[in-house]
């Protein structure tokens, strides 16, 4: 395997671990990051708000730098519902 960098011009990014996100409570998912996007451990991956979308339940963070590997699709989530797979380094 070869350095090249990636076609979008960025080097690679080699990940070490898979970390499964999952939702506190019940509500409306909403994502902030896109699969395959770089994120910093801290940053914002999305909300999961009421349903009514009165009140933001949960703001859901990186606890490690890595890169989002797949998103629920679905906006419904019940409690422990899978969120998305960040692929940490």
């Amino acid at each position: 395997m070869t350095s090249d960098p990636a076609p979008d011009g960025e080097a690679p990014v080699y990940l070490g671990r898979f970390l499964w996100l999952r939702a506190a409570d019940e509500g409306w998912w909403e994502p902030a990051v896109r699969p395959g996007q770089r994120v910093a451990a801290g940053q914002v991956l999305g909300t999961v708000s009421s349903l009514d979308g009165a009140q933001v339940l949960q703001s859901v963070t990186a606890p490690a730098p890595g890169v989002p590997m797949f998103i629920t699709s679905s906006p419904a989530v019940a409690a422990n519902g899978l969120l998305l797979g960040l692929g940490a380094q």
